[in-house]
């Protein structure tokens, strides 16, 4: 199948379009109306699960109202990881790279509202659109970073306070 690289303003609709900010700061209106037909609108209930440690995902969320919360289990313990709210995305390596998701995401608000869009919805909104496509995964790849740096620094304060406190010891 040949792809096409249009713009997002061509043959936009009037559905309602994502909100600016977060993930989606630097989208256009057009885009982000684009965006919000390719993917789909999901309400989860208060303590219910957008993804589960270890089972398949396939699908990433862009929390547009609601707190959610990122906890990952390691030799029994739960950790908790994050607290998300609106603008920030999840799920986003489940689109780029199939595996079972790495964390458990939990709703802790009353509510969310997320837009979601799944692996088969953005290899179509790739072959679109390609100029939407690609700054959808820019955005992402950012966050990645983003996230990648912070838990970075987190392990080497851990490290160096596991390394201050072996050095303390008394022999």
């Amino acid at each position: 199948m040949e792809s096409r690289n249009t713009s997002a303003e061509e043959g936009a609709s009037e559905a309602t379009p994502l909100p600016e900010g977060g993930v989606l700061t630097g989208f256009d209106i057009n885009s982000r109306r684009v965006l919000a037909e390719a993917g789909e609108m999901r309400r989860l209930e208060a303590k219910s699960y957008f993804s589960t440690q270890g089972k398949p995902l396939d699908e990433m969320a862009i929390i547009l109202s609601g707190t959610l919360a990122v906890s990952c289990q390691a030799r029994g313990e739960i950790i908790e990881l994050a607290e998300l709210g609106p603008g920030e995305i999840v799920g986003e390596m489940s689109v780029i790279d199939p595996q079972n998701a790495s964390a458990y995401v939990r709703v802790i608000s009353d509510e969310a509202q997320l837009w979601v869009l799944s692996a088969s919805q953005f290899g179509a909104l790739v072959e679109r659109d390609m100029t939407l496509g690609f700054q959808l995964l820019k955005a992402i790849s950012i966050r990645l970073c983003k996230r990648i740096r912070r838990n970075s620094d987190t392990m080497l304060r851990t490290a160096e306070k596991n390394r201050n406190v072996f050095l303390d010891m008394d022999y």
